[in-house]
C-alpha cells in the first residue's frame, strides 16, 4: 500500500526487516517527468560499511515505529534504499503530511546516488510511461553490506496494487454523502449553541438570576393580572353562553327522552374521554380471607349497591350510574339510563380468567390485569367491572416464619396443596391460607376514590368502620389560613396558572406519548405508625413524606438505568375537597402541582424541600382553582375536553387515601385482609411526522425548537406516564406504582420503582431511628 493519509508511511514498511542488500538502480530515463528527481540526487559515497547495534535493533523491529527507524538509520550514517516505480509528483501527492513528506525528501536529497564500492545506496524512481487504471507500486527496504554473497536477508520486493481514485462518484452515493457531512456539522454547530446557551443560563441562574428573581415576580403578576383582566370578560361571557346552551340542550333531552338522557356534570365529563393505552379507570384490589362464592357477591352488590334507595332523593337510586352509560348528545358528553332488562349484573361481575377453579399467584394476578389495562371499557355498557379471582396466593415474603401450610409451584403453574413443609430461603412457596381477590375497575366519571371508599365503607361491608378522616365530616380549617389562601388566589392566581400551562417537565422520565403496555406492581405492607413517626420528627406532613420517597425512587431508578437524574420534577398530588355532600357518587378532587428536587445527595434535603412544596401548594389556593377550571372544562363540547385536560402534565401522579383504621368484614363475616389501588394516567395520542427519512417526537411544546430543515415536529403533551396511588388501610400502607411502556420500557423498570420507594422509606425510618424489621408488617 502506498502512505497515505489514512494510511501513513507505517503501511508501506510494514515489511521491513533485519539486513538486506541488493542494488538500487535509477532509471530516469524510461520517463521524461523522472528527470525532476535529478535535482534532488547528488553522488555520494557511502560512509561506513558497518551497522551498529543500535541501529540493527531498529532496524530489525519491521512495521512498528518506522518514523523512528528511518532516522536511526539516517543517524548511523548507514546506506538506505527505496525504490518507487512512480515518478516523484506522484509520491510527495499522496503523501499529505508534512513530517513525512520533509524526511523523504532529506533520503532523496542525500541517498540519491547508489554506492558501487559498498553495492547498496538509495535509488530515486523509476516509474512507467503508461497510464494504467491500477498501477504497481515497488517499495524495498534494506541495509547495505560489503559483501553480497553473505548477505542472508536478501532485499525483499513488496508489490501492491494502486487503484486510480474514482473521481465519479454515483449520483445517489455523493448526494448522500453530503447531506451526511451537512448533518453532520449542522448537529456540531447545534451542540455548540447549545453548550454556549446551558453556560448562559447557568451564570443567569447562579450569579445574576437571584437578584433579579423578585422583579421578575412582580413583571410576572403585573403582566398575568392584565392579561386576567382582559380575558375575562370574553372568558365570563363564553362560560354564561356555554351554561345557557346545557340548559336548553338538559330541557330538550327531558321532554324528548322522558329522562332517559341528562348532561354529564362538568367535574364528571372532563375525565370521560378515553382511548387506547389512555384509559380513564382506576384499579381497586381486594384480597378476601375466606371461600370464594360469585353468586354470593352478585348478590350483595345488586342489593347493597345498584339497589341502594338514595335517603335525600326518594324513589332514585344512589348510584344509578352504576347501570348507566356514557353516550353523546349533541356534542355533549351524557348519561344513558339503561333499563332494568338491559342490566346484566353477570356481565360486570365475573371470572378473571372465565376459570371459576382458577389460582393465581400475585404476579400472574398481576400479568391478567396488565392485558386489558389499555383497553377501555365497551362503550355500549356501564363503565365499571368486577373481576373475581377465585383463588389468591400471595408471593412468600422473606420474613414469613416457619411452619406454615405451603403450596409449592412445579414450575408450570401447578400447585401441590397436599404437601406441608417448612419454608427454605430462595424457594419458590406461596402461602396456603384460603384468600381470594375482586379487581374492582372503575371509570373515572363515574366516581373518585373517595367516593369509592364510601361505598365499600356503607354498602359493600358488613358493617361501617372507624375512619382515619370522615370525608363527610367538615375538616375544620384556621381563620388566617384561609384568609392567606384566598389572598394568593386573587393576587398571584393569574400568574400560577400560566406557569403551569407554560413549564414542562424535560427529564428521562416524561415525554413521549403513551404507548402501553402498563406494569403494575406494589409495594410490602408499610407500617403507617412508622411513616408517622418520620414525620413527627421532621416536622413535616404525610404528603411531603410519600411524595419525597416518589422523587427519591425516581432518582435512584434513573441512576439504576444509566440515565441523567432531574435536578426538579413536577408531581401532580390529587386533592379531595371536603366534606363531600353526600355518599352518592361523584368527581369531588383535583390535581396540583408539587415540586421535587432530585438533586440533592440527601434524603432530609429532599424531604425539606418537598415539606417547602406542600406547605407553598396548602397557601397557593391552586386546589380551588385547579377544581374550578376542571369543571368549567367538563361544561365544554366532547372534542374540546381532550385537548384542555391533556395539556396539563406532570412527571408522576400522586394520589394518598385515607381508609379505615380497622379492618372491614364483607359477605357474611369474611375479612377484607388486603387494599392496593392504582391510579389513572393520562396523555395525549402524540403525532409525529416523518419527511426525508428523519423523525421525532417533540418533549416540549413551548421550549423545544427546531432549525433542521429536513424534518418538521409536531408538538405533543401528555399528562403523566408514571402513577403512585397509597392506601391506608387498618396500620398499614400500601403503594400501588403504574407505569407505561413509553417511559418504562422494560418490565423490570416498575419492580425496580417498587424496590427504590421501599429502600427510601427504610432510609428515612433508620435516620428517625426506627428499626427495619418496624419498618414492614408481616402479611398474614
Amino acid at each position: 500500500m502506498l502512505p497515505t493519509k489514512d494510511n501513513p508511511i507505517s503501511s508501506a514498511y510494514a515489511g521491513i526487516e533485519q539486513g538486506g542488500g541488493g542494488d538500487a538502480t535509477y532509471n530516469g530515463s524510461t520517463n521524461p517527468r523522472n528527470n525532476k528527481l535529478n535535482n534532488f540526487s547528488s553522488s555520494r559515497e557511502s560512509e561506513g560499511n558497518n551497522v551498529n547495534n543500535n541501529s540493527q535493533e531498529n532496524s530489525s523491529n519491521g512495521g512498528v515505529g518506522v518514523g523512528n527507524k528511518i532516522l536511526n538509520i539516517l543517524n548511523s550514517k548507514n546506506n538506505f534504499l527505496t525504490s518507487y516505480k512512480l515518478s516523484e509528483d506522484e509520491i510527495f501527492s499522496d503523501l499529505k503530511s508534512r513530517f513525512i513528506e520533509k524526511h523523504f525528501r532529506t533520503i532523496l536529497r542525500s541517498q540519491g546516488k547508489p554506492d558501487n564500492n559498498n553495492g547498496g545506496g538509495v535509488g530515486g524512481v523509476s516509474g512507467k510511461s503508461d497510464t494504467n487504471a491500477n498501477r504497481e507500486c515497488a517499495v524495498g527496504v534494506g541495509l547495505s553490506h560489503n559483501n553480497h554473497s553473505n548477505n542472508p536477508n536478501p532485499l525483499k520486493i513488496i508489490t501492491v496494487q494502486r487503484p486510480e481514485p474514482q473521481l465519479d462518484l454515483p449520483r445517489d452515493t455523493y448526494f448522500k454523502s453530503t447531506r451526511a457531512k451537512l448533518f453532520k456539522m449542522h448537529e456540531q454547530a447545534k451542540a455548540r449553541v447549545v453548550e454556549r446557551y446551558r453556560k448562559l443560563c447557568a451564570t443567569l441562574t447562579t450569579s445574576i438570576w437571584p437578584q433579579l428573581k423578585p422583579l421578575q415576580v412582580f413583571l410576572e403578576v403585573v403582566l398575568s393580572n392584565i392579561a386576567m383582566l382582559i380575558v375575562a370578560p370574553f372568558a365570563i361571557c363564553s362560560v354564561m353562553i356555554l351554561c345557557l346552551v346545557r340548559l336548553c340542550i338538559g330541557a330538550i333531552l327531558k321532554l324528548r327522552y322522558k329522562g332517559r338522557f341528562h348532561l354529564m356534570s362538568g367535574s364528571d365529563a372532563a375525565w370521560a374521554h378515553q382511548y387506547y393505552a389512555n384509559d380513564s379507570c382506576f384499579l381497586n384490589l381486594f384480597v378476601i380471607q375466606g371461600d370464594c362464592s360469585i353468586a354470593r357477591i352478585r348478590e350483595r352488590i345488586m342489593k347493597s349497591v345498584i339497589n341502594c334507595q338514595d335517603p335525600q332523593y326518594p324513589g332514585k337510586f344512589t348510584y344509578s350510574r352504576l347501570r348507566s352509560r356514557i353516550t353523546e348528545k349533541f356534542g355533549f358528553y351524557c348519561w344513558e339510563t339503561l333499563h332494568p332488562m338491559d342490566f346484566c349484573i353477570d356481565e360486570h361481575v365475573r371470572y378473571i380468567t372465565n376459570d371459576p377453579s382458577a389460582v393465581l399467584t400475585q404476579d400472574q394476578v398481576l400479568r391478567e390485569i396488565q392485558k386489558f389495562m389499555d383497553e377501555p371499557l365497551p362503550t355500549d355498557q356501564p363503565q365499571w367491572q368486577i373481576l373475581v379471582v377465585p383463588k389468591f396466593l400471595y408471593n412468600r415474603d422473606n420474613d414469613y416464619f416457619a411452619n406454615h401450610d405451603i403450596l409449592e409451584d412445579d414450575g408450570f403453574g401447578n400447585f401441590d396443596t397436599i404437601t406441608v413443609k417448612k419454608p427454605q430461603k430462595g424457594a419458590n412457596y406461596f402461602y396456603g391460607n384460603n384468600y381470594y381477590a375482586l379487581v374492582w375497575r372503575i371509570n373515572h366519571s363515574l366516581m373518585d376514590g373517595i367516593s369509592a371508599s364510601n361505598c365499600l365503607q356503607h354498602c359493600i361491608s358488613d358493617m361501617p368502620a372507624k375512619l382515619s378522616i370522615d370525608p363527610l365530616q367538615r375538616v375544620p380549617v384556621p381563620f388566617h389560613i384561609n384568609f392567606v389562601m384566598y389572598f394568593n388566589m386573587l393576587i398571584f392566581g393569574s400568574r400560577s396558572l400560566l406557569r403551569s400551562m407554560l413549564q414542562r417537565d424535560l427529564n428521562c422520565f416524561h415525554g413521549p406519548a403513551l404507548a402501553g403496555p402498563k406494569t403494575l406492581a406494589w409495594t410490602r405492607r408499610i407500617n403507617l405508625d412508622s411513616v408517622k413517626t418520620i414525620k413527627r420528627r421532621n416536622e413535616t406532613t404525610m404528603t411531603a413524606v410519600l411524595a419525597s420517597s416518589v422523587g427519591s425512587a425516581l432518582r435512584g431508578l434513573a441512576i439504576r438505568k444509566n440515565n441523567p437524574v432531574p435536578t426538579e420534577i413536577r408531581s401532580g398530588v390529587t386533592c379531595a375537597l371536603l366534606p363531600y355532600p353526600n355518599i352518592r357518587p361523584q368527581n369531588r378532587f383535583t390535581v396540583a402541582h408539587l415540586k421535587l428536587r432530585l438533586d440533592p445527595e440527601s434524603s432530609k434535603e429532599r424531604l425539606q424541600f418537598a415539606t417547602k412544596s406542600a406547605k407553598r401548594l396548602v397557601r397557593s389556593g391552586d386546589i380551588y382553582k385547579n377544581y374550578g377550571l376542571i369543571r368549567i372544562v367538563g361544561l365544554m363540547p366532547k372534542n374540546a375536553i381532550p385537548w384542555l385536560m391533556d395539556n396539563c402534565e406532570a412527571t408522576v401522579i400522586i394520589s394518598n387515601i385515607p381508609g379505615p383504621t380497622e379492618e372491614y368484614t364483607i359477605f357474611q363475616g369474611q375479612k377484607l385482609v388486603d387494599v392496593i389501588a392504582w391510579n389513572t394516567i393520562k396523555g395525549s395520542t402524540g403525532k409525529e411526522i416523518i419527511l426525508n427519512g428523519y423523525s421525532h417526537k417533540s418533549i416540549s411544546p413551548i421550549f423545544n425548537f427546531r432549525t433542521n430543515a429536513y424534518y418538521v415536529l409536531w408538538y405533543q403533551t401528555i399528562f403523566a406516564a408514571i402513577g403512585v396511588c397509597i392506601f391506608s388501610y387498618a396500620g398499614r400502607i400500601r403503594a400501588g406504582v403504574i407505569g407505561d411502556g413509553a417511559v418504562l420500557p422494560s418490565s423490570s423498570d416498575v419492580p425496580s420503582l417498587v424496590e427504590e420507594l421501599e429502600k427510601e422509606i427504610v432510609h428515612m425510618a433508620k435516620e428517625a431511628d426506627i428499626k427495619e424489621k418496624d419498618v414492614f408488617m408481616q402479611v398474614y
